[in-house]
C-alpha cells in the first residue's frame, strides 16, 4: 500500500521535474538572466498573498477533518475556502494600489511590465482551491486524484510555456502566463475535489477556530515566505536582476530534486505520524525512506559538483553557466532541511504547533539579519549562507525540542554523509581544477560507491553499513 502511494505522488513529480529539465534549453534561448529575476521577485512578493491565505490549513485539516462528520465537513472546508479567498482579496487589492509606490521607490521594479503583476495575482487566486484538496487527497488516501491534477497541471503549463515563447512570442510574460495555466488547472482539480463540502455560506464556530489557530499556526510559514521575498529584494538592489536571475536558475534545480523529495515526505508522513503516537515505534519506517532519499539527493549533489558546469552550458546556451557551484550547494541545503523528520512527526503528533511556529519565526529572524548583512558584501553567497543557516537553526530546535520529551534515535547519518561528501568533491574541484577526464572518473566511482550504499541500506533495513553493528539508525 506504502509503495502504491509512494508511486502515484512519485511519477507525476518525475515528470514535473523531466519537464522543468527538458524546457531549459527552449526556454534559456530566448530568455536571459535577467528575466528569471524579473520573474523570481514578482513570484515571490505575490507568494505573500498564497501564504497568508492558507490560515494554516495544513495544520486545520490534519487536526480536525478525519474526525468530523460529513455535515461538518462541509461547514468547516465552506468557511476555510472563503475565507482564504477573503484575504487574497485583500492582498491583490492592496498590493495593487501599492504597485505604483513599489516601483518608484525601487528600480529593480521599474521594468515589470503591469500586466506580469496581473498574471501573476491571477495565478495566486487560481491556486487557492488546491491548496486546501492537495491535504484532504493525503488525509483520505487518494493519491491517483492529486497524480492526476499534478500531471495534468505540469503538461499544461508547460505547453503555455512553449506556446507562448515562439508563436505568441510573449517573452518574459510567457513565464507568468505559463504559471497562470498550471494554477488554473490546480484550482479546477481542487474544485472537483472540494465540490461536495462547499457551500456559500461559513459557520461562525470555524469562523472562529480558524482565525484563533490559522494565525499561529501559518505564522512560520509565512515568516519563510517574507524571507523569500526579502532575500529576492536584497539581491536584485545590491548585485542586479541578472545575477538574482543566476541564483533563481540555480534553485530550479533544487525545485527538481524538492518535487520528488515532496512526493516522498506525502507518501511517508502518514507512516510518521501513526509512529509518533506510538511510543514503541522507533520511527523505523521512517528512517529506512529518508535513508533512501538522503542518498539519492548526495548523488545530485555529486553529480554537479563535477559536471555541473559542462551540463549548464549545454542546457543553457552558456549563458547561465555562472550558476553551476549554486546547483551542489542546494543539494546540501536539502540535505539539512530533510533531517528530523522522526522528531518533527513526534512534535506534530503532540499538538506542538505553536511552537514549531514560533521556532520557524526565530529561523527566520535569524536568516533575515544575515540577509542584510552578508548579502551586500557576499551577493549570492550571502543569500544562500543565510538560507542554510535558517534550516540548521530549525533542524536543531526540533531535535532539542523533541527529545525533551521523548528520546528519538539520531537517524541522519546519510545526510550527515552527504553534506561531508558533496562539500569536500566540490572544494576539490574549486581549488585543484581538475580536467574533464578526471571529474568524470571521479563522479562514475563516486556514483558507483554510493549506489553500492542504496543497496546495502536496503538490505540492513535503513542502517548506515559501517554503523550496524552499534544498532544506530
Amino acid at each position: 500500500m506504502l509503495l502504491k502511494r509512494f508511486s502515484l505522488y512519485l511519477l507525476p513529480s518525475l515528470l514535473q521535474a523531466a519537464l522543468s529539465f527538458g524546457l531549459l534549453p527552449f526556454t534559456t534561448r530566448i530568455l536571459d538572466p535577467e528575466d528569471f529575476g524579473t520573474f523570481a521577485i514578482l513570484v515571490s512578493l505575490t507568494g505573500l498573498g498564497t501564504s497568508a491565505a492558507s490560515l494554516g490549513s495544513s495544520f486545520l485539516l490534519y487536526s480536525h477533518y478525519p474526525a468530523l462528520s460529513t455535515e461538518d465537513r462541509k461547514s468547516f472546508l465552506s468557511s476555510l475556502f472563503w475565507s482564504a479567498v477573503a484575504v487574497s482579496l485583500v492582498f491583490a487589492v492592496g498590493f495593487l494600489l501599492s504597485w505604483p509606490i513599489l516601483t518608484a521607490h525601487y528600480q529593480s521594479l521599474t521594468s515589470i511590465p503591469q500586466g506580469a503583476a496581473v498574471l501573476s495575482l491571477g495565478a495566486m487566486f487560481a491556486s487557492l482551491p488546491w491548496l486546501l484538496a492537495m491535504d484532504i487527497t493525503v488525509i483520505e488516501g487518494r493519491p491517483g486524484i492529486y497524480a492526476s491534477v499534478a500531471v495534468a497541471s505540469a503538461l499544461v503549463s508547460s505547453s503555455c510555456n512553449l506556446i507562448g515563447l515562439y508563436v505568441l512570442h510573449l517573452g518574459l510574460l510567457s513565464l507568468f502566463a505559463s504559471a497562470l495555466a498550471g494554477s488554473l488547472v490546480n484550482g479546477i482539480g481542487g474544485l472537483i475535489v472540494l465540490k461536495p463540502y462547499l457551500r456559500i455560506s461559513i459557520s461562525r464556530r470555524w469562523m472562529k477556530e480558524i482565525f484563533r489557530v490559522g494565525p499561529v499556526s501559518s505564522a512560520g510559514n509565512f515568516a519563510e515566505t517574507m524571507q523569500i521575498a526579502a532575500e529576492r529584494s536584497l539581491l536584485s538592489v545590491h548585485v542586479g536582476l541578472g545575477v538574482l536571475g543566476l541564483y533563481n536558475f540555480s534553485q530550479q534545480f533544487r525545485q527538481m530534486v524538492f518535487i520528488g523529495v515532496k512526493a516522498v515526505t506525502r507518501s511517508i508522513w502518514p507512516v510518521t505520524l501513526a509512529e509518533g503516537k506510538d511510543p514503541e515505534s522507533g520511527f523505523q519506517r521512517t528512517a529506512n525512506v529518508w535513508s533512501l532519499v538522503h542518498v539519492g539527493i548526495a548523488m545530485a549533489g555529486v553529480l554537479f559538483a563535477l559536471l555541473g558546469e559542462e551540463i549548464t552550458t549545454y542546457l543553457t546556451h552558456g549563458k547561465f553557466t555562472a550558476a553551476y557551484p549554486y546547483i551542489s550547494l542546494w543539494m546540501i541545503y536539502l540535505l539539512v532541511k530533510h533531517t528530523g523528520r522522526a522528531e518533527l512527526g513526534f512534535l506534530t503528533v503532540t499538538k506542538q504547533s505553536g511552537f514549531l511556529a514560533t521556532l520557524m519565526f526565530g529561523a527566520v529572524g535569524v536568516s533575515v539579519l544575515l540577509l542584510f548583512l552578508l548579502i551586500p558584501r557576499f551577493g549570492m553567497v550571502g543569500a544562500f549562507s543565510a538560507l542554510f543557516a535558517q534550516d540548521l537553526f530549525y533542524r536543531i530546535g526540533v531535535r532539542v525540542r523533541a527529545h525533551q520529551t521523548r528520546p528519538v534515535p539520531f537517524q541522519d547519518y546519510w545526510a550527515v554523509i552527504g553534506c561531508i561528501g558533496v562539500s569536500s568533491i566540490l572544494a576539490f574541484v574549486h581549488f585543484g581544477h581538475p580536467g574533464l577526464p578526471q571529474r568524470a572518473v571521479l563522479f562514475f566511482v563516486t556514483e558507483a560507491m554510493l549506489v553500492f550504499a542504496l543497496f546495502k541500506n536496503a538490505i540492513n533495513g535503513g542502517h548506515v553499513p559501517f554503523l550496524r553493528r552499534t544498532g544506530a539508525t
